[in-house]
């Protein structure tokens, strides 16, 4: 059996997962996934080998998709991606990056934070400093 490759692209549309041969001469494409949602960072995440996508908007806020399967699947999560329920609290508008680090995952937050999940992306915690 040939050896096979995934590309994980996020874009306005959703995301989508291109799995080819490795010399990249066919490509099979699935998407937009991530229920058409703005996707900016897609990872592959080494403890798990479950795929992250993050992403968001001002209308629609922050949130982080997970599928265990390559893509058949995805579960959405945003709890604990908030700067707390405070009227006052500004409201997180996306996800721009993502990292696996440490055992853990790192959210690059608008407006400018970071966020850590120990659990595979299921809940997360605002990161003080």
């Amino acid at each position: 059996m040939a050896e096979r490759c995934a590309l994980l692209i996020g874009t306005r549309k959703g995301a989508f997962v291109l799995e080819g041969d490795r010399r990249g001469s066919t490509w099979d494409v699935r998407g937009p996934l991530c229920e058409g949602w703005p996707i900016h960072d897609m990872i592959l995440d080494p403890a798990t080998g479950a795929i992250l996508a993050a992403g968001g908007s001002p209308w629609y806020g922050a949130s982080v998709w997970r599928s265990d399967d390559l893509g058949t699947s995805w579960t959405q999560s945003s709890e604990g991606l908030t700067y707390g329920d405070a009227e006052s609290a500004p409201r997180l508008e996306t996800i721009w990056n993502l990292t696996a680090a440490h055992g853990a995952l790192y959210a690059g937050v608008e407006p400018a934070g970071l966020f850590r999940s120990e659990d595979g992306g299921a809940t997360w915690r605002h990161v003080e400093g």
